[in-house]
C-alpha cells in the first residue's frame, strides 16, 4: 500500500525522516516498517511485505535533531487486496461421458472476468436432496472442462462451477441438471465351461475361456468356486480374484469327488457362473494302465508265435515301463508269465519254446510306476505249427487243342498256397469208367497249362474231384443245436455237386464224425442232439460223380448253451444324498443283458479294509437307483452292484467309495473380525459381518467371547434372546480395563469357529485430560522478549480446552518457572523481561474440565540476543592464471549475509600435508577475487575464504582442492616406436615420428640408445651434434650382431620417456644364398632318358643366380647322385642313360656368388619307357534288344588307346549264378557293337569288353547289368489300390486303376484276392476270369473287416499285387443317429417346460422319423421317458410336472436302425411360476434431518423378480435394539420417504424392503442415522512458498459427519523435528491459509482438521514437503555441448539454455574443459550466451567440456560433458589405395597401375608414394619423387630378381598408409618361361 502524509511541525529543526509503523486490525502490536539503516525523507513510501487479505492501520512519526516526535493519527483500516475483483459465474455446466464414479463437466467462461485473467475454476458437488455442497477439485482447473471422480454409483449428483482470479473465487453458476452415477456396463457373463487338468491327490488345475459378454466393461478376474459331489453347496475357492484364465485349486482330499465353476467379475461385480466341469476325482496323477489291445497272434511256426496288440486307451497318466506277457495251453486253465528279459516296451513279441501242435492263448498287462493294470482279453487260440501247409486244390483243368493223341489243359493256381509258394504241378488222367488215376507228367510242371501226350485215340477222359466248399459259418445256437451256411465250392470238378457230407468235432477230440445220414443239398443245414456246453467245430464236403472231395475249412469252436447269457456288470454306481446313516446310489444297466431282459439288481457293500462282500438288498431291486439305510455315521463304505437274468447273476460292477455317512451340513465359518463401534465407561457396541459360508443351514444366533486384557480365559457374553443380527452392545464391563472381543455363528448343526479377536479398546467415560499439546516454536527473537506458538493438543480428553499453562528455563537451570500470570486462551504468546545472552526454553500444559496433565516438550533453545548474526560461508573458490609463483582466486558471496551486509572477505592458504591455515590478506578483500603472490614453484597448496559482517566473522568457505605452483609447460611425451631400413653390416638408418604432444615447448634434440640382442643395458649412441630431425643413420656397428633402438625427446623442461624399442635387426650384408627353386617336371620321356624342367627361385638371395645342378634318385631309394658336373645356367636338361622300367625322381639346386642353396622338392615319380602302352578298358556294355537266345551289346571306346591304335575288341559272357567268363565270339570286332547269339532262354548274363593294341589287350570294362534271356514282354506292374463303395451286410464294390505297365502283352485277366483284416492270410475271391476294372464281391460276413487286392495277368504270367485297399466292414450302409444337441429351456411354469432342440449332425444315413424325450429330478441319476407318442419336430412341451422340483432333460433321435445316443442333459430347471419375489433394494440415503423427522431416498432392486414392484416397507429401529418396526402403514410407491414422529438425540437405523405379486423380498442394508465428526480434509497443496511465508490450499471433507463444518484448523512440521504446531490460533472458516513466519531454509509439511458440533476430525495426509526459501532457484543443467569447427588449436562449442532458468533469468555460462584421461576440471570461459570458442589447445590431445548457467542464485549442476573430440586440423593423411596391378614386366623394369584410395582424409590428394624391395629384404625403399598419375614403370631393376611393391597417397597431412604389397614379380624377359 502506498502512503501519504501532510509534512510535520518541524520543532525548530529540520525535520530529517519519518519513522512509519503499522498494525494489523486483530493485533494491539505496532512493528516498525522501515529497516535500521533506512531513511525516508520524502511524504510519500510504498509499504511492501503485507498479507493478502489481512487489515492494516498505519502510524507516522517525524525525526529531527532532537529525536523522534510523537506518532501522527493512525490511518483508516484498509485491507490488502489486488486492485481488481473476483469474476463473475461461469456458464451451467453441461455433463457428459457419465460412468458409475465419475462425470464430465463441461461450461464457458465468466461474462465478466472481474478486471483480472481468470485463473481456474473450482467446481462443487451435492447428492440431489441434500443442501451441502462439496468441493470437487484439490487443484485449481484451468480448462472449461473436467471430469468429476469418486462418485458413489446409485446417487444423483448436481453441480456448480466457480470462475477464480487474483482477486479469488467468483460467483458460483447456476447448477447442473441432475444426473445418477452409473456405469455404462453391466456384469458379466458366464465363462466357457472350465476344462480340469493336472490332477494329482490333492489339486487339479482349472482353465477356462473368457466370458462371450464382458457386459461392456474389461473383466478384472475371475472367482472359482468348488462343490463336493454329494453336496449342494458351493463354496468359493479363492478369496481375492485371479486375472488369468487358469488357476489351481489346492488342499483337495485325496479320493473325494469335486465339480468347479468360474464366475466372471468387472467394474459393475461378480457375474453368474459358468457351467459345471463335471465331477472330478482328487487322485494321484496316474494309475495303473487300462488293459491293452486284445492280442493278435500274427506269425506262427512249431516252436515260436508273433503276437501283436495296441496300447491300453489310458497309460494311467504315467508312461508305460514294460508289458507283462502270459500264455496258457489248450488244455490248461492255468496261466503261466512269459519270460521277457529285458523289459520292453514294444507291441509286438516273439514267445519261444512252445510245443508242436499244441494250441496256445495270450494276455497282455500294461506296468507303469503305479504297478501292473488288467490283463488284456485273450487271444484266439492258435496251433503251434509250421507257418505252411499244403495248398489247396488248383482250378479245375479247361481241356483244349484236343488231338488224337494229346490234349492241353490250363488251369487256375490254387487259391490258397498253403503260406509257400507253388513249386509244381501233378497231372494224373483216368479213362472213361476206370477208377483208376495214373501220373501223367515224369518232370515238374512249373506252369499252369501242359500239353498231355500219348493218349489213346477217341478214349474219354476225366480229370479230378470238386474243390472244398467254404468255411461253414454258425448261428442260430440253442443248448442242444446249431445251424451251419457255407458257401458251395468254386470248382465242381466238371460235374455238377449232388449232396454235401457234413462233419463234427466236439471239444479238444480229434475225431471228425458224419453229422447228416441223408443227401443235403442245400448251403444250410440244423445240426441237432448236441450236448449242452460242449465246444462244437464242423467241416463240409461237396460230393459229384466222380465222389466226395476235399473238405472245407472248420467252423470257428462254438459252445452249445441257450441263446442267452448272464448279463455283464452294470455301470460303475454312483451315490448321492449322503447323509448320516443312509447313501443314494444309482447306475447304469450292463452294456449287454446276455440275450435275456435284466429281471434285478443286487447291490453289495463291504468296509473299507474288509475283503469280504454282503448283501444288502434282500429282494432284487427292479430300478436303477437304492437308497442304502441302517449305516454307521463315520464309517466308511465301498459298493458294488450286480444285474440278474434267467441265465443267473452276472458278474460285479466295479465298486465305488470309500464313501463315509455323515450329515448333510456342518458348521458355520467363522464370522467376520468385530470392530468396536462405541466406548463407554461400562459397555462398548461391536458390530462383525457374516460369516462367508453358513455350513448349508441357516445361521440361528451369534455367541459372543470376551476377554480382559492380561487374561488367558474367554468368557461368554450373555444375552436374553437369541439374535441374528451382526452387531451387539456389550454391557456390565469394568472401567479401565481393556477387553477384545470375538463371535462363532450357530446353525442346527451347532456352533461353528470364533473370529479373529478384536482389535482391544480400553472401557473408559468419552473424556478425561487433554493430551500435551505441540511444542512451542520460538520466533521474533529479541534482547529480552520472544514470541511462543504452539498446536492444540491432538486429544482434548473429549472435553473443550479452557486455557494454557506456559513455564520457562534457562539453559544452565534445571528448575521451571511459571512465564504467564493471567490465563492465556490462544495459541500464542509473547514472553517479556528475559536477559540478554542468557539460552531458554519453554513448554506448555493444556487445562479442561477434567484438570492440567502433560507438558508439551520443551522448545528448541534459543538465546536471547539481537536479530542479526555472522555470514555464512562464502562459495568454494576456484583457482585460474596458475603460474610458479602465484595463483588467481574467484569465488560467490554467501548465501546467508546473517541480516547485516557483507564488509569484506578474509584468504587463508594451507600447503597441501599442512594443518595451519594462515591469512593471505592483511586488509579485509572488499572484492569476490584475489591474487595470491610469493607462492614457491613445486608446491601444492589450498585456499578458502571467509565472510565478514557487523556480527563479525563467518564460516570459512570449502576448500579450493590442492593446485601446484608451476610454470605453464612441460616435459614432451614419447616419440614413436623406430622403424629400420638400409642396413649393412656396419651401419642402419632409424626413422621415427614425433611425440603426440611437445608439452607446451618446442622440441630441441631427440636422444637415441641401442641395445644388442644379448645385453640387458642401453647404451647411449654419439652424437656428433644435437638431433631435430626424426631420422639418423647408425654407424659403427658390428656386423652378424642383432640391434634394438629406442628415442627421446627433450625441451626446455627436460627429457621425456623413451619410446618402444624398435623391431630387433641384424647388422648384415644385403645378399645370401638363393632359394630353392619350384618342383621340377618331367617330359619327353623314353625307354632311357627324360628332360627335366623348372622355375628359377623367387629369391636369388641378393645375388644373381649363376646356374644349376640336377640331381636324381630312383623312386624307392633315398640316395641322390648329382646328374651334371658343371652348373647349367639352362632351365632345363635332358637326363639319359636311364633304366627301362625304372621310375626317377629328380631335384634342382641353385648357385650364386654366395654357394649353392636348398635343394627343391622332388618332381612326381615317372617310369623309363617306351612311348605306348596297352589301351584303357571300354565303357560299360549296354544290353538292348533281348530275346530268348541273343542280346545286343553297346559300348564306348577306351578314354585311352595306350599311344596305339585299338585293333580290335574281345567279349566275355558269364551265368550271372555261376560267374564264370567266356568268349562270346569267334570273329574279329572293330565295331562297338555286337549281337551275342547262341544264349539259353531263362537264363541271367553278364557281359564284358577289352581292347586291343599294338601293346597288346588291355583291361575288361565293367561287367554289364544282368539280363534275363526270355521273349520280350514281362508280366505286368501292380493296378492302382482298389477303391470300395456300395458296401452292405455280405457284398462289397471294388474298383481299381490299370497297371502302369502292361509288360508289353496285354492284361487278359484280373486276379482278386482278400483277407479278413487281421489275418496274415490272402484268399482268392474267384477263379472265373475279370477282364473289367470292377467286381462285386459277395458271400462276405456280416460285421467282418475285410481288405482286398488285385494282380493283372498276362501271356508272361500273373503280375504283383496291388497295395491294399482300405478296411472297410460288412455292414449294413446306414448306422443310428449321433445325439441331438443339447435341449434348450423356455416357456416355465408350475406343471410344464417346453424344450427345443437342433437335429443330430448325423442321421446315421436313414431320416429321423421321432424323437426320444426323457426328464431326471434333481437327486435322481435315472432318466425316464416323458411320453410314448411320436415326436416328429424339434419342440416338445413336458407336462405333469411338480411344482418346485428341479429337472434335466435329454433327447435321443430315431431311424431305421433303431434309437441313437442322448444328448447331453438341458441346464437344471424349477417349474415354478414365472416370476419370484424381487432382491433387496439399494441401502437408503438420509438425505434431510429436521428435528424429529428423516428423509430417506433409496435405489430400486436389481432384480424385480420377473414382476413391477408394487410397493416399499420402511421398517426402523433403535440402534441398540434388535427389533425392526413398521415406520409406514402403508407401503410406499416412491423411492423417497420421510420418516417422523422420531425422539431427538436418539440413533436409528433404517432398512426397506421392496414387494411385488409374489410377496416380500429381502430388506435392503441398514442406513443410521449419527452425527459424528468431519472426515479430514483433503490433502493441503502448498501453492506459493516465500522465504518466510507460505499460501496453502485444501479440500473440503468428503462428509461432514451430519453437522455443518465450523472452520479449520491448520499444523506445520519441521521435517527434521517431526514435531506438529498449530498454524492458526481460531478455526479459518475457508478453505486456504497463508502460513507466516517460517524459518528460511526449513523443509515443511502442513495438515489441516475440520470441525463441526461433534469435535475435531482426523487430521489430512500431510502436504508434500515445502523449503522455505525465495521463489526462484539455481537454473539447471543446459544441454550436452556439440563441438564443431575443430583445428589443431581451438574448437567452437554450442549448447541449448536449460529446461528451467530456476525462475530468474541466466546471467552467464561457465565452460570448463579437461582432456580425456584427466579427472580434473579447469574453468575456460564465462561466456554470456550458448556459444564459446576455445583456443590455445594443444594439437593431437582429446578434450572434453561441460557447460554450467548461473543466475542470481548462484551456478547449477553442469551439463553432461561433450564427445570427446580431438585437437587437429579437420583433415587426415588419405586411406590406403587398393593393391597395385602389374600392367608390364620386362627383364629390368615394371609398370604398375593403381586406383586412389576410398578416402582422401578430407583433402584433395597431391601425389603418390612408391615403396619397392627385393623378395627377401625386410626393409621398402621409397621413390625420391611424388607420382601425380596412377600409373608408373619402375626400371633400373636387375634380371632374374623377384620385387614387390606398394604405393601410398599424400595430401595436405602428409603420407598415408601404404597399400598391401603387390605378389612377388620375377624379372625376365616377356618371352622367358
Amino acid at each position: 500500500m502506498t502512503l501519504t502524509w501532510s509534512p510535520a511541525d518541524d520543532g525548530g529543526s529540520k525535520v530529517t525522516g519519518y519513522i512509519i509503523e503499522k498494525k494489523e486490525s486483530t493485533s494491539s502490536r505496532w512493528i516498525k516498517v522501515t529497516k535500521m539503516d533506512e531513511r525516508v525523507i520524502d511524504t510519500t513510501y510504498t509499504v511492501l511485505d503485507l498479507i493478502q487479505g489481512s487489515e492494516y492501520q498505519f502510524r507516522i512519526a517525524a525525526e529531527n535533531k532532537a529525536g523522534i516526535g510523537k506518532y501522527s493519527e493512525p490511518s483508516n483500516p484498509r485491507i490488502a487486496k489486488p486492485p481488481y475483483d473476483p469474476p463473475g459465474p461461469p456458464g451451467k455446466p453441461v455433463l457428459s461421458d457419465i460412468n458409475a464414479t465419475k462425470m464430465t463437466l463441461t461450461w464457458t467462461p465468466p461474462m465478466d472476468d472481474g478486471g483480472s485473467k481468470i485463473s481456474g475454476y473450482t467446481i462443487e458437488k451435492r447428492e440431489r436432496f441434500s443442501t451441502r455442497w462439496d468441493k470437487v477439485n484439490k487443484y485449481v482447473i484451468s480448462e472449461t472442462t473436467y471430469t468429476v471422480t469418486d462418485l458413489k454409483e446409485g446417487k444423483e449428483y448436481e453441480f456448480h462451477v466457480a470462475a477464480e482470479n487474483k482477486a479469488g473465487l467468483g460467483t458460483y453458476s447456476e447448477p447442473s441438471d441432475s444426473v445418477v452415477a452409473k456405469p455404462p456396463y453391466d456384469v458379466p457373463g458366464p465363462p466357457g465351461t472350465p476344462k480340469v487338468s493336472d490332477i494329482v491327490a490333492t489339486s487339479m488345475k482349472l482353465t477356462w475361456t473368457e466370458p462371450d459378454d464382458d457386459g461392456g466393461s474389461p473383466v478384472t478376474g475371475y472367482f472359482v468356486e468348488k462343490k463336493e459331489q454329494f453336496s449342494t453347496r458351493w463354496t468359493r475357492v479363492n478369496k481375492t480374484a485371479v486375472s488369468e484364465t487358469s488357476f489351481t485349486v489346492e488342499k483337495l482330499t485325496e479320493g473325494d469327488e469335486y465339480e468347479f465353476r468360474v464366475c466372471a467379475e468387472n467394474k459393475a461385480g461378480v457375474g453368474q457362473p459358468s457351467k459345471s466341469t463335471g465331477p472330478h476325482t482328487a487322485k494321484p496323477p496316474y494309475a495303473v494302465p487300462d488293459a491293452p489291445g486284445k492280442p493278435k497272434v500274427m506269425e506262427a511256426t512249431e516252436k515260436s508265435m508273433t503276437i501283436k496288440w495296441t496300447e491300453p486307451e489310458s497309460d494311467g497318466g504315467a508312461k508305460i515301463t514294460s508289458y507283462v506277457i502270459e500264455q496258457k495251453d489248450e488244455f490248461s486253465s492255468r496261466w503261466s508269465k512269459v519270460s521277457m528279459e529285458p523289459k520292453m516296451t514294444d507291441t509286438t513279441f516273439t514267445v519261444t519254446k512252445l510245443s508242436e501242435g499244441s494250441e496256445y492263448q495270450f494276455r497282455v498287462a500294461a506296468e507303469n510306476k503305479a504297478g501292473v493294470g488288467k490283463y488284456s482279453e485273450p487271444s484266439d487260440p492258435k496251433v503251434a505249427k509250421p507257418p505252411y501247409g499244403l495248398p489247396d486244390a488248383p482250378g479245375k483243368p479247361v481241356v483244349s487243342d484236343i488231338d488224337a493223341t494229346k490234349m492241353t489243359l490250363n488251369w487256375t493256381p490254387p487259391l490258397d498256397d498253403g503260406g509257400a509258394p507253388v513249386k509244381g504241378y501233378i497231372i494224373e488222367k483216368k479213362e472213361g469208367f476206370s477208377s483208376l488215376w495214373t501220373k501223367v507228367n515224369r518232370f515238374d510242371v512249373t506252369e499252369t497249362t501242359f500239353t498231355v501226350t500219348d493218349l489213346k485215340e477217341k478214349s474219354e477222359y476225366q480229370f479230378r474231384l470238386p474243390d472244398a466248399p467254404g468255411k461253414p459259418v454258425v448261428s442260430d445256437i440253442d443248448a442242444t443245436k446249431m445251424t451251419l451256411n457255407w458257401t458251395p465250392p468254386l470248382d465242381d470238378g466238371g460235374a455238377s455237386v449232388k449232396g454235401y457230407v457234413i462233419e463234427k468235432k466236439e471239444g479238444f477230440s480229434s475225431l471228425w464224425t458224419k453229422v447228416n445220414r441223408f443227401d443235403v443239398t442245400e448251403t444250410t443245414f440244423t445240426v441237432t442232439d448236441l450236448k449242452e456246453k460242449s465246444e462244437y467245430q464242423f467241416q463240409i464236403a461237396a460230393e459229384n460223380k466222380a465222389g466226395v472231395g476235399k473238405y472245407s475249412e472248420p467252423s470257428d469252436p462254438k459252445i452249445a448253451k441257450p441263446p442267452y447269457d448272464v448279463p455283464s456288470p452294470p455301470g460303475t454306481p454312483k451315490a448321492s444324498d449322503i447323509a448320516a446313516t443312509s447313501i443314494t446310489l444309482s447306475w447304469t444297466p450292463p452294456d449287454d443283458d446276455g440275450g435275456s431282459p435284466v429281471t434285478g439288481y443286487i447291490v453289495e457293500t463291504k468296509e473299507q479294509f474288509s475283503v469280504r462282500w454282503s448283501q444288502v438288498n434282500k429282494t432284487s431291486i427292479a430300478d436303477l437307483t437304492y437308497i442304502v439305510k441302517a449305516l454307521k455315521e463315520g464309517s466308511t463304505y465301498e459298493f458294488r452292484v450286480c444285474a440278474e437274468n434267467k441265465a443267473g447273476v452276472g458278474k460285479p460292477s466295479d465298486s465305488i467309495g470309500p464313501l463315509t455317512p455323515k450329515p448333510k451340513y456342518t458348521v458355520p465359518d467363522a464370522p467376520g473380525k468385530p470392530k468396536v463401534m462405541e466406548v463407554q465407561a461400562t459397555s462398548m457396541t461391536i458390530r462383525w459381518m457374516e460369516p462367508e459360508s453358513d455350513g448349508g443351514s441357516k445361521i440361528t444366533n451369534y455367541v459372543i467371547e470376551r476377554k480382559e486384557e492380561f487374561s488367558t480365559r474367554w468368557t461368554k457374553v450373555y444375552s436374553d434372546v437369541k439374535s441374528t443380527d451382526t452387531d451387539f452392545t456389550v454391557t456390565g464391563l469394568t472401567e479401565g480395563s481393556e477387553y477384545q472381543f470375538r463371535v462363532a455363528a450357530e446353525n442346527k448343526a451347532g456352533a461353528g469357529k470364533y473370529s479373529e479377536p478384536s482389535d482391544s479398546k480400553v472401557a473408559k467415560p468419552p473424556y478425561g485430560l487433554p493430551d500435551a499439546p505441540g511444542k512451542p516454536v520460538v520466533s521474533d527473537i529479541d534482547a529480552t522478549k520472544m514470541t511462543l506458538n504452539w498446536t492444540p493438543p491432538l486429544d482434548d480428553g473429549g472435553a473443550p480446552v479452557k486455557g494454557y499453562i506456559i513455564e520457562k528455563r534457562d539453559k544452565v537451570s534445571s528448575r521451571w518457572m511459571k512465564a504467564n500470570r493471567f490465563d492465556v486462551t490462544d495459541l500464542t504468546y509473547v514472553v517479556t523481561d528475559l536477559q540478554q545472552g542468557s539460552e531458554y526454553q519453554f513448554r506448555v500444559a493444556a487445562e479442561n474440565k477434567a484438570g492440567v496433565d502433560k507438558y508439551s516438550d520443551p522448545s528448541d533453545p534459543r538465546i536471547a540476543k539481537p536479530p542479526y548474526d555472522v555470514p555464512g560461508p562464502p562459495g568454494k573458490p576456484t583457482v585460474s592464471e596458475i603460474d610458479a609463483t602465484s595463483m588467481k582466486l574467484n569465488w560467490s558471496p554467501p548465501d546467508e549475509d546473517g541480516g547485516s551486509p557483507i564488509t569484506g572477505y578474509t584468504v587463508e592458504m594451507k600447503e597441501q600435508f599442512g594443518f595451519r591455515w594462515s591469512k593471505v590478506n592483511k586488509i579485509s578483500v572488499t572484492d569476490t577475487s584475489y591474487k595470491v603472490e610469493g607462492l614457491k614453484e613445486g608446491n601444492e597448496y589450498e585456499f578458502r575464504v571467509c565472510a565478514e559482517n557487523k556480527a563479525g566473522v563467518g564460516k570459512p568457505s570449502d576448500s579450493s582442492g590442492v593446485k601446484k605452483a608451476k610454470p605453464p609447460y612441460d616435459v614432451p611425451d614419447k616419440p614413436g616406436k623406430p622403424k629400420i631400413s638400409n642396413v649393412s653390416a656396419t651401419s642402419m638408418t632409424l626413422k621415427w615420428t614425433e611425440p603426440d604432444s611437445d608439452g607446451g615447448s618446442k622440441i630441441t634434440n631427440y636422444l637415441i640408445e641401442k641395445k644388442e640382442e644379448f645385453a640387458t643395458r642401453w647404451s647411449k649412441v654419439f652424437l656428433d651434434e644435437k638431433v631435430t630431425d626424426t631420422e639418423y643413420h647408425v654407424t659403427g656397428l658390428t656386423e652378424g650382431s642383432q640391434y634394438q633402438f629406442h628415442v627421446a625427446a627433450e625441451n626446455k623442461a627436460g627429457v621425456s620417456k623413451y619410446s618402444e624399442p624398435s623391431d630387433t635387426v641384424t647388422a648384415k650384408p644385403p645378399y645370401g644364398v638363393p632359394g630353392a627353386s619350384d618342383k621340377p617336371s618331367t617330359s619327353d620321356v623314353t625307354a632311357t632318358s627324360m628332360t627335366v624342367s623348372w622355375y628359377p627361385p623367387d629369391n636369388d638371395g641378393g645375388s644373381p643366380v649363376t646356374g644349376y645342378f640336377v640331381e636324381r634318385k630312383e623312386q624307392f631309394s633315398t640316395m641322390w647322385t648329382r646328374v651334371n658336373t658343371y652348373s647349367v645356367k639352362e632351365t632345363s636338361l635332358k637326363v639319359s642313360q636311364l633304366k627301362e622300367g625304372s621310375d626317377y625322381q629328380f631335384r634342382v639346386i641353385a648357385e650364386n656368388k654366395a654357394g649353392p642353396g636348398k635343394p627343391s622338392e622332388p618332381s612326381e615319380p615317372r617310369k623309363a619307357k617306351p612311348p605306348y602302352d596297352v589301351p584303357k578298358a571300354p565303357g560299360k556294355p549296354d544290353v538292348n534288344k533281348v530275346d530268348a537266345t541273343h542280346m545286343t551289346l553297346l559300348w564306348t571306346t577306351p578314354f585311352s588307346d595306350g599311344g596305339s591304335p585299338i585293333t580290335g575288341y574281345i567279349i566275355e559272357k558269364s551265368d550271372a549264378s555261376r560267374l564264370r567268363w567266356s568268349k562270346a565270339h569267334r570273329e574279329t570286332i572293330t565295331d562297338t557293337t555286337y549281337t551275342v547269339t547262341d544264349l539259353m532262354e531263362g537264363t541271367e548274363y553278364l557281359f564284358r569288353v577289352a581292347a586291343e593294341n599294338k601293346a597288346g589287350m588291355g583291361p575288361f570294362s565293367e561287367p554289364s547289368d544282368k539280363r534275363l534271356a526270355k521273349p520280350p514282354y514281362d508280366v505286368p506292374g501292380p493296378p492302382g489300390k482298389p477303391k470300395i463303395s456300395d458296401v452292405t451286410a455280405t457284398s462289397m464294390h471294388l474298383k481299381w486303376s490299370v497297371p502302369d505297365t502292361d509288360g508289353d502283352s496285354k492284361i487278359i485277366n484280373y486276379v482278386i484276392e482278400r483277407k479278413e483284416k487281421f489275418s496274415s492270410r490272402w484268399i482268392r475271391v474267384t477263379k472265373d476270369n475279370i477282364s473289367d476294372t470292377e467286381y462285386q464281391v459277395t458271400h462276405l460276413t456280416e460285421g467282418t473287416e475285410y481288405e482286398f487286392r488285385v494282380a493283372a495277368e498276362n501271356k508272361a504270367g500273373v503280375g504283383k499285387f496291388s497295395e491294399p485297399s482300405e478296411a472297410r466292414v460288412a455292414k449294413p450302409p446306414y448306422d443310428k443317429p449321433d445325439a441331438p444337441e443339447k435341449p434348450s429351456v423356455s416357456g416355465v411354469t408350475e406343471k410344464s417346460i417346453t424344450l427345443t432342440w437342433s437335429p443330430p449332425m448325423d442321421d446315421g444315413g436313414s431320416p429321423i422319423f421321432n424323437y426320444v424325450v426323457e426328464k431326471r429330478e434333481k437327486f435322481s441319476t435315472r432318466f425316464i421317458r416323458v411320453s410314448d407318442v411320436t415326436i416328429s419336430d424339434t419342440t416338445f412341451t413336458v407336462t405333469g410336472l411338480e411344482k418346485g422340483n428341479e429337472y434335466q432333460f435329454r433327447v435321443s433321435a430315431e431311424n431305421k436302425a433303431g434309437v441313437g445316443k442322448p444328448s447331453s442333459p438341458s441346464d437344471p430347471r424349477i417349474a415354478k411360476p414365472p416370476y419370484d419375489v424381487p432382491d433387496s433394494p439399494g441401502a437408503p440415503d438420509i438425505t434431510k434431518v429436521e428435528g424429529s423427522s428423516i428423509t430417506l431416498l433409496w435405489t430400486p432392486p436389481k432384480d424385480d423378480g420377473g414382476s413391477p414392484v408394487t410397493g416399499y416397507s420402511i421398517e426402523r429401529k433403535e440402534k441398540f435394539s434388535s427389533r425392526w418396526v413398521k415406520d409406514s402403514a402403508m407401503p410406499v410407491t416412491d423411492t423417497i420417504y420421510k420418516s417422523t414422529g422420531l425422539t431427538e438425540g436418539t440413533d436409528y437405523e433404517f432398512r426397506i424392503v421392496a414387494e411385488n405379486k409374489a410377496g416380500e423380498g429381502k430388506p435392503s442394508f441398514p442406513a443410521t442415522l449419527k452425527i459424528s465428526v468431519p472426515d479430514a480434509p483433503g490433502r493441503p497443496d502448498v501453492i506459493e512458498v516465500t522465504e518466510s511465508s507460505a499460501r496453502i490450499k485444501w479440500t473440503v471433507p468428503e462428509s461432514d459427519g451430519g453437522a455443518r463444518v465450523t472452520g479449520y484448523i491448520v499444523e506445520r512440521c519441521d521435517t527434521s523435528k517431526d514435531r506438529w504446531i498449530r498454524v492458526n490460533r481460531t478455526p479459518v472458516k475457508e478453505p486456504f491459509i497463508i502460513a507466516e513466519d517460517l524459518i528460511k531454509g526449513t523443509e515443511y509439511i502442513f495438515r489441516v482438521s475440520a470441525e463441526n458440533k461433534a469435535g475435531i476430525s482426523e487430521p489430512s495426509k500431510p502436504s508434500k514437503p515445502v523449503v522455505a526459501k525465495p521463489p526462484y532457484d539455481v537454473p539447471d543443467a543446459p544441454s550436452k555441448p556439440d563441438v564443431s569447427h575443430v583445428t589443431r588449436s581451438s574448437m567452437t562449442l554450442e549448447w541449448k539454455p536449460p529446461a528451467s532458468d530456476g525462475g530468474n533469468p541466466i546471467i552467464s555460462y561457465i565452460v570448463e574443459m579437461k582432456d580425456q584421461f584427466s579427472t580434473k576440471w579447469t574453468l575456460t570461459a564465462n561466456v554470456a550466451q550458448p556459444t564459446c570458442t576455445v583456443s590455445d589447445l594443444k594439437e593431437n590431445t582429446i578434450y572434453e567440456f561441460r557447460v554450467s548457467a548461473e543466475n542470481k542464485a548462484g551456478a547449477g549442476k553442469p551439463s553432461q560433458s561433450s564427445k570427446p573430440t580431438k585437437a587437429k586440423n579437420p583433415y587426415d593423411a588419405p586411406g590406403a589405395p587398393p593393391v597395385p596391378k602389374v600392367l608390364d614386366v620386362t627383364h629390368h623394369s615394371v609398370t604398375l597401375e593403381w586406383t586412389p584410395p576410398e578416402s582422401d582424409g578430407g583433402a584433395p590428394i597431391l601425389g603418390y608414394v612408391l615403396y619397392s624391395k627385393e623378395r627377401l629384404d625386410k626393409l621398402w625403399v621409397q621413390s625420391s619423387q611424388m607420382l601425380e598419375c596412377l600409373t608408373h614403370t619402375v626400371s633400373d631393376l636387375r634380371e632374374r630378381c623377384v620385387y614387390q611393391f606398394k604405393i601410398a597417397a599424400e595430401n595436405k597431412a602428409g603420407v598415408g598408409k601404404p597399400s598391401d604389397a603387390t605378389l612377388p614379380i620375377t624379372l625376365k624377359p616377356p618371352y622367358a618361361y
